[in-house]
């Protein structure tokens, strides 16, 4: 159900269980949700319970401020989890994988184990974190309701070597199979190119139960042979079955459809399915969803129901007080290596102006990296990255609103879950074979979704941000990237910015032309400045002839100053006070 932001839908699922009489359990990432959804269920007289996680409930594993015995013991408990092993596997069997008990044992019962014993029956409402969604037990005879897409959250990612080791070691231990390493399996899948069948040996290893299954990860950590890496025989099995898409990544689907992808460069990423049953309902809630990514989690089976119609949307925005102003019309990713700060730094100087009040920015973490040279006593700024907004509440009202660029996922994030959904998302060429970018920029149907859903969705995320509740006031957002939804209709300004401080010559002349009480008003011909620049300048100062070059394309090119009469020409200021540090920006509606 793709809900808008500031509609309340977290709330609004508590008031629907209580209404209904039926139990539920809710994933979702932030503990700010956390909080909503316990503080809404003790309004409704419902009764919850927060589902354990090693991370905020041990305190030999935990995260810090939770764990007090020791960043060692965290960091190898932590080393284990990461192997595959499950947390209650590692409370219970600790003497044998760490040769010692866990020291939150030894004290007394582990938080986390005393929430991992708790009778679930006796709560209304279940509240957990993406990975909760692989416990069956906790989705049994309830209503799932999943807030916001997991991501991340329900991936289990290897690295090429990670991956490469775990098959390396697991055809160690396997005689059956006439490979010794990775490397051997893809020759020898390059040679089965053209032909029918498998060798004998591989066939009919393919035909028993090794590696058809994610239960099977369990299976060697605890059967005939617990050395062997967790995942190794998965990943055998997806690089001898797995079908090659045209972007150079590859995808596999298991008996139990978990689904495996490995990247052009190795990285693995795999895909359990989550254990809900055929009678299960489910409701996944997001604010401005990918069908695909969902699809990609929750099956083809997913339907699709908008709560607002794309006109309710706009009207929505409009109760907001939202007013969305485009200032620009390429997307501007600002996620990897753009380095414009002076055009960042020239449009927080121009809304500034505009405004009379500093806009609170939103751009990329790098981004902020490169604009940190400009900060100074004249032009102080907040903000706030895009990858810190989700959840964030607290910057409702906050007016005016600057967001520099969008924040475009890399082209093997859009990959890897179009590779997921079994699809190729190779960037698209125009008749020439020049690979499209910018506004042209072509991932295919599949990729596309994921793309705007991932960048445009994103943009309007942050903007919403800024209006939580309904308002008379306006609030305005400014958008320097055209990756806005189509719906949203937002204004369009013509956004021009020059640099105009380019050299010394400039420079002096400009200071010439600003100089003295009354310089808004002043008439004054070249000969004149000039005598001002040596005022200031001495010696150092610059020439009549290039005085008069820089007057000129003052007028001319940047139109800040106006030029009358003839013999001499006379200069005034026609918007000199309108000029940035480094920069002119012109906004025009």
């Amino acid at each position: 159900m793709p809900t808008l932001p500031a509609l309340g839908k977290s709330k609004g699922t508590i008031e629907v269980l209580a209404e209904i009489g039926q139990k539920a359990v809710i994933f979702t990432d932030t503990h700010k949700l956390y909080d909503q959804i316990k503080d809404k269920c003790k309004e409704e007289g419902l009764r919850y319970h927060v589902l354990p996680s090693f991370h905020n409930h041990c305190s030999t594993g935990g995260k810090e401020g939770v764990r007090e015995h020791g960043s060692e013991w965290a960091r190898k408990f932590r080393a284990e989890y990461k192997k595959g092993r499950g947390g209650r596997e590692l409370h219970e069997n600790a003497k044998r994988i760490f040769g010692k008990e866990l020291p939150c044992h030894s004290t007394d019962q582990c938080d986390y184990v005393r929430r991992l014993d708790s009778n679930l029956d006796d709560y209304d409402v279940l509240i957990g974190n993406y990975r909760h969604m692989f416990k069956p037990e906790y989705s049994e005879s309830r209503i799932v309701i999943i807030d916001e897409f997991p991501g991340d959250g329900v991936l289990t990612t290897l690295s090429s070597d990670d991956a490469n080791n775990s098959i390396l070691r697991y055809l160690a231990g396997e005689n059956s199979l006439p490979f010794m390493s990775a490397e051997d399996i893809l020759i020898y899948r390059h040679n089965l190119i053209g032909q029918t069948d498998h060798d004998p040996t591989v066939r009919e290893w393919l035909s028993g139960a090794e590696g058809t299954t994610f239960e099977s990860v369990s299976w060697h950590r605890e059967g005939r042979n617990p050395n062997v890496t967790a995942y190794g025989s998965l990943l055998v099995r997806a690089a001898l079955e797995d079908t090659k898409l045209a972007d150079g990544w590859s995808q596999a689907v298991l008996l139990d459809e978990t689904v495996i992808v490995r990247s052009p460069a190795g990285r693995v990423h795999i895909l359990p399915p989550l254990p809900f049953g055929e009678d299960t309902n489910i409701v996944a809630l997001d604010g401005t969803p990918s069908f695909e990514m969902w699809r990609a989690v929750l099956g083809d089976e997913l339907e699709y129901l908008p709560v607002l119609s794309e006109e309710e949307q706009r009207e929505w925005l409009d109760h907001l007080g939202l007013r969305i102003i485009q200032l620009s019309e390429t997307t501007i990713p600002v996620f990897g290596d753009r380095n414009e700060p002076q055009t960042d730094y020239a449009l927080i100087e121009e809304i500034t102006r505009r405004e009379g009040i500093t806009p609170f920015v939103v751009t990329s973490t790098n981004g902020f990296g490169n604009l940190r040279p400009f900060e100074s006593d004249e032009l102080v700024w907040e903000g706030e990255h895009y990858g810190n907004l989700k959840g964030r509440n607290d910057l409702d009202g906050r007016n005016p609103v600057l967001i520099i660029g969008s924040p475009q996922q890399s082209d093997l994030v859009i990959q890897k879950w179009a590779a997921l959904r079994g699809h190729s998302a190779a960037r698209r060429k125009d008749e020439r074979g020049n690979i499209l970018r910018g506004t042209n920029l072509d991932f295919g149907p599949v990729g596309n979704e994921i793309l705007r859903s991932t960048r445009e969705s994103e943009v309007l995320q942050a903007a919403m941000r800024f209006s939580r509740e309904v308002r008379d006031e306006e609030i305005r957002v400014y958008v320097f990237s055209c990756a806005i939804p189509e719906w949203v209709d937002p204004e369009v300004w013509h956004t021009e910015i020059k640099r105009w401080d380019d050299g010394k010559g400039m420079s002096q002349v400009v200071n010439a032309l600003t100089h003295g009480a009354e310089w808004k008003t002043a008439k004054r011909a070249a000969k004149q400045i000039e005598g001002v620049v040596e005022e200031l300048y001495g010696d150092d100062g610059i020439g009549y002839d290039q005085i008069l070059k820089h007057l000129k394309r003052l007028h001319e090119e940047y139109n800040l100053i106006r030029c009358e009469g003839n013999r001499p020409l006379v200069w005034s200021n026609l918007r000199l006070e309108e000029r940035g540090k480094h920069s002119i920006v012109s906004l025009r509606e």
